[in-house]
This record gives structure tokens, C-alpha cells and sequence, in this order.
């Protein structure tokens, strides 16, 4: 190993009608090894996979806007004198050693002086009769740059360790190098050839992607790349509803509800929000709409879902009528009815009664009736009454086919078995023959 001659500042002294001395200082620093790409704005783990890197050679670097010279770190040098800054002057290469330095001739013939430090470095010539001293600056670099990836325009959402992003992303890259600057960055795209990067990228494609990147200084450095992993999701969820309960088709009753399922099939559903007719979207939080506090008529359903990169699916309309009011019914009674002044309905053995319903939506499911505190049976047909004589009452009512049941209605009647009771009597003169009865017509 070829040891720096910044050990060797104070020990390298030219011998009398010297012109001087050289040697390199390190201003003070201590020799320290290369370091690591610092972290990125967004996860970026070192990527030891995806196409190769644009192999870039060390070389020297001079910054002629600030007059400084930058020279990689890993490369010895040699030193040359020469009579004029003219770039074309004659130059002529210092080849001996003196015997008091750390290394051989032979070793800096074939190796150069090593530089084990970064950052500033001098080369000293001191007269040793004047003390006169001459620092020679230039610097040399040994770390690569370090390049940060931000993305914005999109919402994002870690889920199960993976980052998703929506619709609008866009990333950016930023590169910084302490020393000689960096000279280009390099990204890319779903393991796409590297290539130079010049703006922002526009990632407008749904599905996994990575992005790849990394910078090269102005003397050659370059950094591990880095690999940003992450989801793009343009796609917004899917959902659906069914009817559970009692219900006809889309006519409902207040027992029924609506089911919501929704589906997405990247970073997630993150709410569902439905409402009826026009009232405020709410969320749906434990998957079910119920219906029993609206009104009976026409209603709408409506609902979306958004999922957690912000993509909301088309608003979904579902229009139902809800069935609350129970079905009217009336009875009639044919045949033998007198309906008394007193309001007492006089009916016969005879009578029968008729029961009808009507609906306004779902239809009459059944229709029961009951006479007196007797259990309710179903109506088929006209009946007739009990043969008891004296007073009754028929209890009835009707059910829809989504459970309405009307209130019970009744008939109170009277029955009246009893045939009317008639006698005669004969006014004026007669004669009656065993049955037969002889009277004088009268002029």
C-alpha cells in the first residue's frame, strides 16, 4: 500500500540551494472509507436486481468556473514541474525520492502517491531558507452523489407493506454531490435500459411499476441504485347490492333492507356512502341500508364507493317503492237484510256475506275473518251466517303479500230464526161449515 505524504508534512525538508519542497496535507482531516447513499423522500431499497448501469469511468475533474480541481479518490498521481502555466509548456515529471520519505523511488515510479482522505488537499512547497510556505490546493472525491425520489399529484395508502398511488403521480428526482457535483442522473422504468433523466416522470399506467435510479458525480462516482416499489391504481371499486327481507321484486316492505358489497381489487375499499331520495351521502358501516323509517311511496336508493387512493366508482341509482299501508276491506251481505231505523242489522239463515280487499301496491295476500272470539280462518267464498239466533259479530281483516295487515273490521248483526206469529177474526154476520165459512157480501 502506497502510503499518502500528508503523514509526511513536517518531516520532508529539502536539502541547502534546494528550491523547495512538496509534499500533500490533508487540512486537517482524518482518512475515512466511502459512504452510502443516504435515504430517499420515499422508500428506496438498494436494487441488486433490474438492467445493468451505464459503466462510468473515474477521471479528473476541473471546475473552471471556480478554478478547482477534482481528482478520484481511488487513482495515485504523479507530479510534474513545469516552467509557465501555459497549457503547452513543457512539463517534466518528478521521478526521485528522497531517501527520508516513506516509500522507494521504485514504488512511486510504479505506483504513484495514494490518496486515503477526501475533500480538501494541498501540495506544500516550503523553503527551507526563507520559510517560505506554498500550498498547491485541490481536492479530491471519494463519494458518489446522493439522489432522492419524491412523488406527488396522487394519493397514496400503505396496505399489506405495499404503497399504492391513484391517478395524477408524478416523481421527481433531486441529486446532490458535496464535492465535484453530479454530473447526470440516471432512472428507470419497469426494468426499461437506464436512461438519462431530464423531467419529472408522469406514471399514467395502472399495476406495479419500479423505478430505478441513481447519479454519477463529475469525477466518476456513482451510487448504488435505488428502487422505488410501488402499485398505480386507476381502477375505482366495484359494488353491488341485493334485497334481503320481505320484498317483491322492488316493492319493499319495512322489514326488508339492501345488502352493499363492494370490491377493489388494488389498494382497497375505503368507504361506502349511499342516501335516499336526496337526503346526504352517509357511510354505509356495517354493510346494511335499512328502509323502515321512510315514508310509503316511491324512493331511490342511491350509492358509490371510493377506495383508498381516492378513485370513486359512478354513482349507482336504485329506485323502490316501499310498502308500508295495509290492504282496505269491506264486506257486503246478500239475500236477506233489514236494516232497522235502530241501525240493528236484521240478517236470516239465508244471508250470505261477501268479504272483498283491495291494494294499492303489493296485492291482497289473504283474507281472514272470525265470528264473535272465535279463531280467525281464511275467506274463500260467500258464507252464510251461524244458525244462533240473537245478536253476532263478524270480525274480519286483510293481509298484503308483504305482510300489511289492515285492522280488524266488523259486522255486528242480528239473526233472526223466528217466524211471524198471524191470527184472524171474522167482522158481521157468518156461517161456517166445518171449514168452511159462509158470509153475506154486502152491497
Amino acid at each position: 500500500m502506497v502510503k499518502s505524504l500528508s503523514l509526511l508534512v513536517w518531516s520532508l525538508v529539502l536539502f541547502p540551494f534546494s528550491v523547495g519542497s512538496l509534499a500533500v496535507a490533508a487540512n486537517g482531516q482524518q482518512p475515512a472509507a466511502a459512504k452510502q447513499a443516504r435515504a430517499a423522500d420515499a422508500p428506496k431499497p438498494a436494487a441488486t436486481d433490474g438492467p445493468p448501469v451505464v459503466v462510468q469511468p473515474h477521471k479528473i475533474y476541473v471546475d473552471t468556473v471556480n478554478n478547482k480541481l477534482f481528482w478520484p479518490m481511488d487513482m495515485p498521481f504523479w507530479v510534474r514541474l513545469a516552467a509557465s502555466p501555459d497549457a503547452n509548456a513543457p512539463s517534466f515529471l518528478l521521478q526521485r525520492v528522497a531517501p527520508e520519505s516513506d516509500i522507494t523511488t521504485e514504488q512511486y515510479d510504479k505506483q504513484g502517491i495514494a490518496l486515503e482522505i477526501r475533500g480538501k488537499q494541498f501540495i506544500r512547497w516550503f523553503n527551507y531558507i526563507t520559510k517560505q510556505t506554498v500550498y498547491l490546493q485541490f481536492f479530491t472525491d471519494g463519494d458518489p452523489p446522493v439522489t432522492k425520489a419524491a412523488c406527488s399529484g396522487a394519493l397514496s395508502a400503505e396496505v399489506a407493506q405495499r404503497t399504492y398511488f391513484g391517478g395524477g403521480l408524478h416523481c421527481s428526482l433531486t441529486s446532490q454531490d458535496e464535492l465535484s457535483g453530479v454530473e447526470a442522473t440516471f432512472v428507470s422504468l419497469d426494468d426499461e435500459p437506464y436512461k438519462p433523466y431530464t423531467k419529472d416522470l408522469s406514471l399514467d399506467k395502472e399495476g406495479p411499476a419500479v423505478l430505478r435510479y441513481y447519479s454519477v458525480d463529475h469525477v466518476g462516482w456513482a451510487e448504488t441504485p435505488s428502487a422505488l416499489r410501488f402499485t398505480v391504481d386507476l381502477t375505482p371499486p366495484s359494488t353491488t347490492h341485493t334485497i334481503a327481507g320481505n320484498a317483491l321484486d322492488t316493492v319493499l316492505s319495512t322489514q326488508a333492507k339492501f345488502l352493499i358489497a363492494s370490491n377493489d381489487k388494488l389498494s382497497g375499499v375505503a368507504s361506502v356512502q349511499a342516501r335516499f331520495d336526496k337526503q346526504d351521502f352517509k357511510p354505509v358501516t356495517d354493510g346494511e341500508i335499512k328502509v323502515e323509517t321512510l315514508d310509503d311511496g316511491e324512493h331511490t336508493l342511491s350509492y358509490y364507493a371510493v377506495d383508498r387512493v381516492g378513485n370513486r366508482e359512478p354513482e349507482h341509482n336504485v329506485p323502490f317503492y316501499l310498502d308500508r299501508t295495509p290492504p282496505s276491506v269491506d264486506a257486503q251481505v246478500d239475500g236477506d237484510l233489514f236494516n232497522a231505523p235502530s241501525g240493528t242489522r236484521y240478517v236470516s239463515t239465508r244471508s250470505h256475506v261477501k268479504l272483498s280487499a283491495e291494494d294499492n301496491k303489493s296485492g291482497v295476500e289473504k283474507i281472514v275473518y272470525a265470528f264473535d272470539e272465535g279463531t280467525f280462518q281464511p275467506y274463500a267464498e260467500p258464507f252464510t251466517l251461524p244458525a244462533h239466533a240473537g245478536s253476532g259479530k263478524l270480525s274480519y281483516r286483510a293481509v298484503d303479500k308483504l305482510g300489511n295487515t289492515s285492522a280488524v273490521a266488523t259486522l255486528p248483526y242480528t239473526l233472526d230464526l223466528v217466524p211471524p206469529q198471524s191470527t184472524y177474526r171474522i167482522i158481521g154476520p157468518y156461517y161456517q161449515v166445518r171449514s168452511d165459512i159462509y158470509q153475506r157480501h154486502a152491497h
